[in-house]
């Protein structure tokens, strides 16, 4: 029963590093395309890896994935046109 709860804390942890990860990916990367101060930027999660960002009276769409193949996830955000 230990191990099984260790388990489920570990995989839990990677989940939500995943998440705070993309969060800062996009709101970084949406910074620089808005040519916006990054405390500025605001982020909302959509369904299917699709995020809205807005900051600076602009807005921009971003779709990211995490690639968790190796050690660290490795996220990659690309703007939608």
């Amino acid at each position: 029963m230990k191990v099984l709860s260790i388990v489920l804390v570990v995989l839990s942890s990677l989940f939500l590093g995943a998440c705070a990860t993309q969060t800062g990916t996009v709101r970084t990367r949406a910074a620089r395309d808005l040519r916006c101060p990054v405390e500025n930027v605001q982020v909302e999660e959509g369904e299917g890896g699709l995020w809205t960002t807005r900051g600076c009276q602009q807005s921009a769409n971003y779709v990211c994935a995490t690639d968790r193949s190796g050690f660290s996830p490795q996220v990659t955000c690309t703007r939608e046109r």
